[in-house]
């Protein structure tokens, strides 16, 4: 197992993949959009982020977190509110 996927393999990471998921809605923290489907690191493991901690982890559509890569988010997702300035 290289350093990149240790502590991501195995039942723990299911356990806590499904629990950041579930505690999103299923609702991507990059775009804003329902179904996501994978968990994204907000400080990248190549930036020192922690692996297994929830406070790192954000749920994802696999394709959103593919595209952001190992690069640090500095700008927030606008949701439905923010476009049409609902409360």
């Amino acid at each position: 197992m290289s350093a990149r996927t240790a502590g991501r393999k195995g039942r723990p990471w299911r356990r806590l993949r499904d629990l950041v998921l579930a505690a999103s809605g299923g609702i991507c923290a990059l775009c804003g959009l329902p179904g996501a489907n994978s968990v994204d690191h907000i400080v990248p493991l190549s930036k020192g982020g922690a692996p297994m901690a929830p406070s790192n982890l954000r749920a994802a559509h696999s394709t959103c977190n593919s595209k952001r890569g190992n690069r640090m988010q500095l700008r927030t997702v606008k949701t439905s509110r923010d476009w049409y300035g609902r409360e």
